[in-house]
């Protein structure tokens, strides 16, 4: 494949994470696709660092954290400066200690916050299920999509009503106008250096409320935040731009002097997400998120997929239900568990590994190189390669031509063991399609 065709699916899976198709990878051999796959911390299995830069290995990480609020202005470029008011524009970037210690661990939500101060909406659904069943959408086990479309059809409902009306209007007794106030929807980006001596310290589960909004996360630390970025939610509708972001260093001291101003500098001069602006750049290398960890649900879900009542029974939580500090399910559990999203990406590498072995005489089916020695093997292998790129779906690999299935035919005759519905009638009308579909069924010659 040319180098041109490989940075596209390099750009695409950078820009799209798990939502990437996996028929983009068509027409990739073995050693592309390993090539475009991003590769894991040998520490902790996350996708984001490597070793070096690893929680595990310096005992400090870098968490991003967001808040949403809503500001009022007296007027367009009212009598609320916010530089003389909390600081901002003046200072060394920090929110300091004491003032409003509660962010969320999700820009999203952040965003509703923002557009919807009080968001009931976030309390009237407590589990994945209830998040699928509210968007429409399928729910599965450790699948983050069901909740990541509920919010998004939430944000863009508030969204659509704060531009039908970002005015806040107050009146008297007698019910005449006595104020009209502008709403402004911000959002602040920070980012918080976590110890493992504090993040130990910390129950992962009073993140959550307890466990029952499975969105609104909460932190709390008695740290100063270092604030890296300013965003207002805009155009949030499918494909659109959802937060617009500017770096907090690059915004004019005089932008300030007004929510409104600021808002308005937003919408028209502040950064998008594209290559020229990149604001990910000047952040700690294991507080940087990918874009689709970034703009979708995972890491903002890591904790509630987790530890919700309905997934505690499960055989494979044993080992998560006894790290209940964030540091361990932060950067020992989750980079684990975020690793699942790759899964269906290195199913395609072992097909694509199998494909290579059947053509070089040997298959690796069960993870270990077995040496294929009669053409019974070849048909049967053949089959079992098959029927499985027909049920994943992965149609966009070239499946193998079967010259060995008469040949498989001869085997089953001597030995059908004791499947007794097996007999010389039914092989004989036996057809390849028949026996691709219902290969695990007839005995293995791979086995006897």
């Amino acid at each position: 494949m040319s180098k041109e065709r490989l940075d596209d699916v390099k750009e695409s899976i950078a820009d799209r994470g798990i939502f990437i198709p996996t028929r983009l990878f068509g027409g990739l051999t073995l050693k592309e696709l390993n090539s475009v796959l991003p590769r894991k911390c040998s520490l902790c299995l996350s996708l984001k660092h490597t070793k070096q830069n690893c929680p595990l290995e310096l005992g400090y990480a870098y968490l991003e954290l967001f808040r949403g609020v809503m500001l009022n202005d007296n007027s367009y470029y009212g009598d609320v400066n916010l530089r003389e008011k909390y600081g901002w524009g003046d200072g060394d970037g920090y929110i300091q200690k004491g003032y409003k210690q509660s962010f969320t661990t999700s820009p999203m939500v952040a965003a509703l916050f923002a557009l919807s101060p009080k968001n009931t909406t976030l309390h009237d659904v407590n589990n994945l299920d209830d998040y699928a069943r509210q968007a429409g959408v399928m729910n599965g086990f450790g699948i983050t999509i069901p909740a990541e479309s509920w919010l998004r059809q939430n944000v863009s409902k508030a969204e659509s009503a704060y531009r039908r009306n970002p005015y806040l209007i107050t009146t008297d007794t007698d019910g005449n106008t006595e104020q009209k106030l502008r709403k402004v929807p911000i959002i602040f980006r920070s980012i918080v250096k976590a110890t493992k001596e504090n993040m130990e310290n910390i129950d992962i589960r009073e993140m959550n409320y307890q466990g029952q909004y499975a969105l609104e996360q909460e932190f709390h630390t008695d740290d100063a935040l270092k604030l890296t970025h300013i965003g207002v939610p805009y155009n949030c509708f499918d494909f659109g731009q959802w937060i617009v972001w500017a770096k907090y260093e690059d915004i004019p001291p005089e932008v300030f002097e007004s929510a409104t101003r600021l808002y308005d500098w937003m919408v028209e001069e502040a950064y998008v997400e594209d290559d020229e602006n990149d604001i990910y750049d000047d952040l700690p290398i294991n507080a940087k998120s990918s874009k689709d960890e970034f703009g979708a649900m995972w890491w903002p879900l890591k904790v509630p997929v987790l530890v919700q009542e309905q997934l505690a029974d499960d055989e494979a939580l044993e080992g998560v239900r006894e790290s209940n500090n964030a540091w361990d399910y932060f950067f020992k559990t989750i980079p684990q568990w975020e690793s699942y999203r790759l899964s269906r990406f290195n199913h395609l590498k072992r097909l694509l590994k199998e494909r290579k072995g059947l053509q070089n005489g040997k298959s690796v089916f069960y993870r270990r190189s077995q040496p294929i020695k009669s053409n019974a093997q070849y048909a049967y292998a053949i089959a079992r390669f098959n029927w499985t790129l027909q049920a994943e779906s992965f149609n966009f690999v070239e499946s193998l031509e079967n010259p060995y299935f008469e040949d498989y035919k001869k085997w089953l005759r001597k030995n059908k063991d004791q499947r007794q519905w097996i007999n010389d009638e039914f092989i004989d009308t036996l057809t390849y399609e028949q026996f691709q579909e219902n290969h695990s069924m007839f005995p293995n010659p791979f086995w006897s």
